[in-house]
């Protein structure tokens, strides 16, 4: 019985240690299902240059000119590289996704050349699993 209370902390502590070396990226609020119907377009990518910040209002900043290489899409065109938008919110503590690894980016494009993610989740295999079963249930119209 000791044993196993032992080991049910040790999994409980481990868990918090990995939750809190990953960051809280864009969109940490938006549900995935919501994000995945309002997107214009889903796509893999990887952060190579970080933009500017351009706006600070509210707990919220803006990061404008974000580049992204693009290596797949779930939904939308068949762009390579593309500029992102997106807003990092401070109340919950976001950050900017780093350069380098793969995330989801779920986006949105209500003005012309105008890219704005609306959440970006990390390319793991649990998380496009997710998004593509997501996308299969609820096409976008």
């Amino acid at each position: 019985m000791a044993t196993r209370a032992i080991l049910l902390v040790a999994l409980l502590l481990f868990n918090c240690v990995v939750r809190a070396d990953e960051p809280i990226l864009p969109g940490s609020t938006v549900k995935t299902g919501e994000a995945a119907a309002y997107a214009d377009e889903i796509f893999i990518g990887k952060l190579v240059q970080h933009g500017f910040v351009g706006l600070r209002a509210k707990g919220r900043r803006c990061y404008f000119h974000n580049e992204v290489e693009v290596s797949g899409f779930i939904r939308g065109s068949d762009s390579t590289q593309v500029d992102v938008t997106f807003w990092v919110v401070d109340a919950v503590q976001e950050r900017s996704p780093r350069e380098g690894p793969s995330y989801i980016f779920f986006t949105s494009s209500e003005l012309p050349k105008e890219i704005t993610a609306i959440k970006i989740l990390p390319a793991t295999d649990g998380n496009l699993a997710k998004v593509k079963a997501l996308i299969a249930q609820k096409p976008k119209n």
